[in-house]
């Protein structure tokens, strides 16, 4: 399993996919109509699970929604995230320590990702449109992409770590991952003197970016696949801000008491941004009504109807 903390020994997840008792558990939820949240699953095991969801047709279709309750986005297909990866995964045991450098948006010259496996992956987007699921954007700094300054030791090189077990470190790094090709130097990531060079007052705006990049960088996801409607796809995104987590929420937004005015708030850059990717048919007042509130609500309601049937 991946992890982006270690703190306790109980989070050192030792295993390789999805067992057979949580294989189990997933049928049973199928029977019953209970959809799957893949938030904390390793990397492996969402592909696994894609595989298994997934019914023969023309179109990808899939025997039940996925959905992804408070993630971010990573900005990478999974075959670039070696290209971010700082240096050679550190074996610490059960479990590989492995650093990640941010990759740079392609919206925005001062906001980057967090490509960890805890978030999404282009793949994963994919996945879950096609599903008809949904995906919730988690409001935690980290996880959108931001240095997280609220630990103990003070960030100098833009990063985020995550932990790898051994059984799942083949598919991660290949047969040797000590022999790991790792970051090449040419990839556009967050430096150590652009952080240097924020202003804690600039906080509030600079958050507002890293959340529109993370919604514009899923449609732009669904605008570049054969299967998957822009249209459709805009109404599969909604807040999943994990305000009820230990997060450390961003500055523009550090409670449900302040989503109205966020929502105000990044009305005008979202439509610019909209507008110079050629994201034309998407109107900036129905996508952030629809993503603050409509899309969860209509989410919900027609599962509710569907577990009536």
């Amino acid at each position: 399993m991946a992890f982006s903390f270690l703190t306790r020994p109980f989070f050192i997840q030792p295993g390789r996919g999805i067992t057979a008792w949580g294989e189990a558990v997933i049928d049973l939820m199928i029977s019953k109509k209970i959809l799957t949240d893949i938030k904390h699953m390793s990397l492996y095991a969402r592909l696994d699970l894609y595989r298994r969801f997934k019914v023969a047709a023309v179109a990808p279709g899939f025997i039940q929604p996925i959905i992804c309750t408070h993630a971010g986005t990573t900005g990478l297909r999974i075959i670039d995230r070696v290209k971010y990866i700082e240096q050679v995964p550190v074996n610490k045991g059960l479990v590989y320590e492995v650093v990640y450098l941010k990759p740079k948006s392609r919206f925005y010259d001062d906001v980057y990702h967090n490509c960890s496996s805890i978030n999404l992956y282009d793949e994963d987007i994919e996945n879950i449109l096609l599903s008809e699921g949904m995906i919730g954007l988690s409001f935690d700094q980290r996880i959108l992409g931001f240095a997280d300054d609220s630990g103990s030791t003070p960030v100098i090189v833009p990063h985020d770590v995550e932990y790898i077990s051994h059984l799942e470190a083949g598919f991660f790094f290949g047969p040797t991952p000590e022999n790991l090709n790792v970051w090449p130097g040419d990839t556009n990531v967050w430096a150590s003197e652009d952080l240097a060079d924020l202003e804690r007052a600039a906080y509030p705006d600079l958050h507002r970016r890293f959340l529109i990049n993370n919604i514009m960088h899923i449609l732009w996801v669904a605008s570049r696949h054969s299967f998957i409607d822009i249209e459709k796809a805009a109404k599969q995104i909604c807040m999943g801000t994990d305000f009820d987590g230990l997060i450390n929420a961003i500055d523009c937004c550090k409670d449900a008491g302040g989503l109205q005015q966020l929502k105000e708030d990044i009305r005008e850059d979202l439509e610019v941004v909209l507008k110079s990717n050629g994201f034309h048919t998407l109107h900036v007042d129905v996508l952030l009504d629809d993503i603050f509130y409509n899309n969860g609500k209509n989410f919900m309601l027609k599962r509710l109807r569907e577990m009536k049937d």
